[in-house]
């Protein structure tokens, strides 16, 4: 199998500290004495202040899509909760999580939230910054002050293979002038080839883009590799030789791809080389623990400070953000970027690897924050120059 170009790895992405012969100490001295990168530096920790107070909350288990091997829909983890229809239960359960959790940014997520935008707007009351994850059928109230991060999962007529439904230009309509809004790309093994028309076309269109990777649930794994047949909802297409999931082989091309789209589209495209390259190796993004097969070491993990609530608008009872994908072979974006915001030591080990980390962090920053938000942080991170 071919190598990526520039195919140096990063250093292994793991607990354990990689540091240069200075340590991160001596690289942070060296690299804050560079007033662009003391710049970058300062950001990238409001950032991570940012994250360390964020939840992700699903407002729905209502969609109108049924794409195939769906990160929700695909097994049951939050498919049995009891959802909640009240919009003052919701309005006093955002009020809670800002006042004594000192919530600040919410990734709001689903199924489908555009469905339910009462309760955006109740979230919204309390907490400053957040995202939407939209399948952008839907317009969102232009006074929502979130990011809104539309999937796509292919040109025309993948869109209405992959998604069950041919609605690639509606979104386009709906959100391409739209200053909040930034589209994702999922990739899958099937439709890198279409990837450039659909960044041209969001080019042209005056929109802005990154790329996702499509992980798939354990569930989807498994229909894999004893196919049965197949669905009416959400395993309509797929099978043992045709399927959505990256193979070793197919991850050279996907980087190749999106490297080239990252060269062609400087202007609109907000995907950096170095997440890009981070994907695309082999083997799994995180630590795995062998005996529950959880990864151990992912920014999107339920933990003491950050929490998924589902719609019953309780504590999730899984693992994380997505509990229903595979953490071996999950190469999803935002759990990945969140994670890759508190891994700066692995990249200690000299500038080039530093340079790289501030990279991946300037993209969670540009994809999960508005346009003003990030002009606001310009003249904060002028006057930060401490190392802590």
């Amino acid at each position: 199998m071919r190598k990526p170009e520039n195919d140096r790895p990063f250093p292994p992405f793991s607990k354990t500290a990689v540091a240069g012969s200075g340590g991160l100490r001596g690289l942070l001295k060296d690299c804050l004495s560079d007033p662009e990168l003391r710049r970058r530096y300062a950001r990238a920790r409001k950032f991570r202040d940012i994250t360390r107070h964020a939840c992700n909350y699903d407002m729905t288990s209502r969609c109108n899509l049924y794409c195939e091997g769906c990160f929700y829909f695909e097994g049951d983890a939050q498919t049995r909760l009891r959802e909640n229809t009240d919009i003052a239960v919701w309005d006093d359960f955002f009020r809670r999580q800002a006042r004594d959790r000192g919530i600040g940014y919410g990734y709001f997520a689903g199924a489908e939230p555009a469905l339910e935008q009462d309760r955006l707007h109740a979230a919204a009351k309390y907490i400053k910054r957040g995202s939407i994850s939209t399948n952008g059928t839907v317009r969102i109230d232009e006074s929502l002050p979130y990011t809104i991060l539309v999937s796509v999962w292919g040109d025309e007529e993948e869109t209405e293979k992959f998604r069950g439904g041919g609605t690639f230009w509606k979104a386009i309509r709906n959100f391409a002038r739209d200053p909040r809004a930034r589209f994702i790309y999922t990739l899958n093994r099937n439709n890198l080839a279409s990837a450039a028309r659909v960044a041209h076309i969001l080019d042209a269109e005056g929109a802005r883009f990154a790329f996702n990777y499509y992980s798939p649930t354990s569930s989807y794994l498994q229909k894999i590799s004893s196919f049965h047949g197949n669905d009416d909802a959400f395993f309509r297409i797929s099978s043992s030789s045709y399927h959505l999931h990256f193979l070793p082989e197919d991850l050279p091309h996907a980087h190749d791809a999106v490297n080239r789209i990252i060269d062609d589209y400087p202007r609109s495209c907000l995907h950096t080389k170095e997440l890009n390259r981070w994907m695309t190796l082999g083997g799994s993004r995180y630590d795995i623990d062998a005996a529950t097969g959880i990864a151990v070491n992912c920014g999107g993990r339920n933990n003491h400070w950050h929490q998924a609530y589902g719609v019953d608008m309780k504590p999730a009872a899984a693992k994380c953000c997505t509990p229903n994908v595979d953490c071996s072979e999950c190469r999803l974006y935002a759990p990945a970027l969140s994670t890759l915001l508190f891994r700066r030591e692995a990249f200690a080990g000299g500038l080039g690897d530093f340079r790289a980390w501030l990279a991946m962090c300037e993209q969670w920053g540009r994809l999960f924050l508005t346009d003003q938000d990030w002009a606001d942080e310009a003249p904060q991170a002028e006057s930060r120059t401490s190392a802590a």
